[in-house]
């Protein structure tokens, strides 16, 4: 099985796109658990989150940490196949 990269930072940037939430709105939702100074700086590149203001993050986004398992991942087709959609990442 092979091992997949997340950047955390996009999954959190894209959910905060979705929601129309900015950083200064999901901070508030963490009631203290990652100041708002934090948040913006990790959301540029700055600063990292430890593992449980990481967690509190994604839990307030509602997004969860779970291993894929085979028969959850998609199949494989050839690039280019010419269909609008189909992308190879």
């Amino acid at each position: 099985m092979s091992t997949t990269i997340i950047n955390f930072r996009d999954v959190i940037a894209d959910r905060m796109k979705a929601r129309k939430i900015n950083a200064n709105q999901l901070a508030r939702q963490l009631a203290g658990s990652v100041s708002r100074t934090h948040l913006y700086n990790y959301l540029r590149g700055a600063r990292r989150l430890s593992d449980n203001r990481l967690a509190a993050v994604l839990a307030a986004l509602d997004l969860t940490i779970a291993e894929a398992k085979e028969a959850d991942l998609p199949i494989e087709e050839e690039a280019g196949s010419g269909k609008k959609g189909d992308e190879t990442l």
